[in-house]
Parts: C-alpha cells; sequence; structure tokens
C-alpha cells in the first residue's frame, strides 16, 4: 500500500529494491496496464513480434511479468519464455503470479546480451529486427529466437 506520505514515482523504477514503497511500484504498473490505451498497444506489439514462429522470448525489463506471460500463452508449446529485470522485487513477484506457466525470470542486466548471428533477432518492442543497436538500445523489451 502506498503510505500517505509517499507518492509514488516512475522514476523510482531505476532504484526498486531501495525505494520507500516498492509495493508501489508494483501496483503503480498494475495500474496502469489496466488502461485501455495501453493494453491496445501492447497487443499491437506482441502481434507484430510473431511470436507463434519463436522458440525462445526474453522480456526485458519485465517487472512483474505481465507480458512474459501473454507472451507464454501466444507462443507454441515447447517453447521457452523468460524475463529478466534488474531488480530483485519485482522478478520475486514475476515468479510469484507466473508460477504455473514454466517462465523463468532470471535477475540481472540486459547489457551484456549480445545481438545473435542468423539464428535470431534482436528486436526492441516496436522496431524491426536490427543488430546494429547501440549499448542503450540493448536494453530492450523482447529478443525472439527464430
Amino acid at each position: 500500500m502506498v503510505s500517505e506520505d509517499h507518492a509514488t514515482s516512475p522514476a523510482e523504477f531505476g532504484a526498486v529494491d531501495v525505494s520507500a514503497d516498492p509495493g508501489g511500484l508494483i501496483r503503480f504498473l498494475d495500474a496502469a496496464n489496466a488502461i485501455a490505451g495501453l493494453r491496445a498497444a501492447k497487443s499491437a506489439l506482441m502481434e507484430q513480434l510473431v511470436l507463434g514462429r519463436a522458440r525462445a522470448a526474453l522480456d526485458v525489463g519485465c517487472g512483474v511479468g505481465g507480458d512474459v506471460a501473454e507472451m507464454a500463452r501466444l507462443m507454441p508449446d515447447g517453447t521457452h519464455v523468460s524475463g529478466l529485470d534488474t531488480s530483485e522485487t519485482m522478478i520475486a513477484e514475476a515468479r510469484r503470479r507466473a508460477a504455473s506457466l514454466g517462465t523463468r525470470f532470471p535477475c540481472g542486466s540486459a547489457m551484456p546480451l549480445t545481438c545473435p548471428t542468423a539464428t535470431g533477432d534482436l528486436t526492441p518492442a516496436g522496431q524491426p529486427p536490427s543488430c546494429s543497436m547501440s549499448r542503450t538500445r540493448r536494453a530492450l523489451s523482447a529478443r525472439r529466437l527464430a
């Protein structure tokens, strides 16, 4: 619950685990994901990822794992879906929410990720696949392996 003397700020997502109210940040994400326009935009992005043909997917900055759960629903049986976040708090909540889905949620940074060779593509949300991403852009929202 958000304390009355502390307003949750999206700026706190960079330091969720040391935030005065990490639960408030989780509630912030839940409230944002309840907005019809955001749900429609996410649905369109999921469609662009063509997950029905993917073997694996990684949601970087997965938060509480809502998009990971949706990716798992859209992907064929026997595929692997993971969510990565730097926050132990977010990862713990994602694991709790997706416990029955067979998804994985490691805690860590996307910065060590490299662009795959011809075996797949690195896809930032809403962008065509590209291997010419800067280090900053490598903080992507989805990785699909063909």
